[in-house]
């Protein structure tokens, strides 16, 4: 039998045709593959969801999370972990649930407690298994705080009205706002407040002369009322024809001025003559007012001051009251004790308006003596800070003259004695 062997030839001079893909490149995405599936087969840290923070109050919070993914591991430890400082960790404050668990979507909740006031916090979930930890999103929350009110003090006063004011923290937004004021003998009154934060403010009407009012700011939010410190104010008891307002003060059975007049007016209408000039001071012969170095600005601490024919014109000054006769001032002196102390008890203490040593000052009496000084023939003004001068209106024995009294910053001691009609004295006036 004869064997026929084919034989295939091949023209070496034509190429060879290659396979598309190559050995190595085969290899390589058969490594891929394997590797993805041993990495699918593989176990991972669960995954966990920071889903909300509720129930949020000035100390605490509550929290919740969830659970998406265990990792094909057992979740043997989540919570909360939370700082006052972005993405908190374990590191941090947190709350461990303990409870383990293998089920997906598993949601679980913890309330944080005593938080400070008013702060931003984070606050992340957690899942921990064998194979690692992880973080759910950081949640930015800010505990709530009760509005925080400061009561300020009344301005505008007079006889019957004050504007009430107060301040309320910005950061701390409030429904309402209103000020409640009493008297001693009357109820309680409320008035809305103007403004929700910041500076608030109310206008009330109705008051009654010559009382002292407590009054208080309150605020509302979601945390509740909270109220303001308690302030006082004073209404007050007299006016002059030009508007000026003036409190009063009892000592004994006498009811004085606690201010120096600063009118320019009689109680008429009619003006009292505003003489600059020194020598048509002295040479003035009806009544006249000036302010110390004719300065307006000084009138408006001291009063003004007046010869004694402004101090004695029947005219009047304040409906009610009067420049006190020398037996009137006998009669306080009295009462305080004696000239020898009388005058402390009637000075304003300290040194804001008094130059050093303002001996013996208690003002015990609510007096508030000031140091007006005065105006004389020798030198024109003189003594402002360190004497008070005022006149009474019981003529001296000697012609031309007047008894005044005064108050001196190196004694509590209250002098009397006779002056020129002229000079430029201080009014404290007392009810007739």
């Amino acid at each position: 039998m004869r064997l026929i062997i084919n034989t295939l030839t091949h023209d070496l001079s034509q190429p060879v045709m290659k396979p598309f893909f190559s050995n190595i490149f085969l290899n390589t995405i058969i490594q891929l593959i394997v590797i993805a599936f041993l990495v699918s087969c593989q176990d991972f840290p669960p995954t966990v969801k920071t889903i909300s923070a509720t129930l949020v109050t000035d100390n605490s919070i509550e929290v919740k999370g969830q659970i998406l993914n265990n990792g094909g591991k057992d979740v043997y430890s989540f919570g909360f972990c939370i700082s006052e400082d972005t993405l908190p960790t374990q590191n941090d404050m947190f709350y461990d649930c303990i409870t383990p668990t293998t089920n997906l979507n598993t949601e679980f909740t913890h309330q944080f407690t005593d938080l400070k006031v008013n702060t931003f916090y984070h606050i992340r979930a957690y899942a921990i298994n064998n194979e690692g930890i992880s973080y759910g999103e950081d949640i930015k929350i800010k505990t709530l705080a009760k509005a925080l009110v400061t009561t300020q003090a009344a301005t505008n006063i007079t006889l019957t009205e004050a504007t009430l004011h107060a301040f309320i923290d910005p950061l701390n937004s409030t429904t309402e706002n209103w000020f409640e004021y009493w008297t001693e003998g009357e109820s309680i009154k409320s008035t809305d407040a103007i403004g929700t934060s910041g500076n608030i403010s109310s206008k009330i009407t109705g008051l009654t002369p010559n009382k002292v009012y407590q009054v208080v700011a309150k605020a509302q939010n979601e945390r509740g009322i909270t109220q303001g410190e308690i302030s006082a104010f004073e209404t007050y008891a007299v006016t002059d024809f030009d508007g000026n307002l003036y409190h009063t003060v009892t000592i004994g059975n006498q009811t004085w001025l606690r201010e120096n007049f600063k009118g320019t007016h009689f109680l008429n209408g009619d003006p009292i003559a505003n003489i600059t000039d020194q020598a048509q001071w002295e040479a003035a012969t009806s009544p006249a007012y000036c302010y110390y170095n004719n300065d307006p600005e000084i009138g408006k601490v001291y009063g003004a001051l007046y010869n004694w024919y402004t101090a004695s014109d029947s005219r009047g000054l304040i409906s009610g009251f009067h420049t006190p006769t020398l037996s009137e001032l006998g009669t306080l002196t009295t009462y305080l004790g004696g000239s020898e102390i009388t005058g402390g008890k009637l000075k304003e203490v300290g040194f804001t308006h008094w130059i050093q040593p303002n001996k013996g000052a208690t003002n015990s009496t609510n007096f508030t003596g000031l140091p007006g000084g005065a105006r004389t023939n020798y030198g024109g003004f003189t003594n402002l800070g360190d004497a008070g001068a005022f006149w009474t209106s019981t003529n001296f024995p000697i012609s031309g003259a007047a008894y005044s009294y005064d108050l001196g910053e190196r004694s509590a001691y209250l002098g009397a004695g006779g002056n020129s009609y002229y000079y430029g004295f201080s009014l404290r006036l007392v009810k007739n």
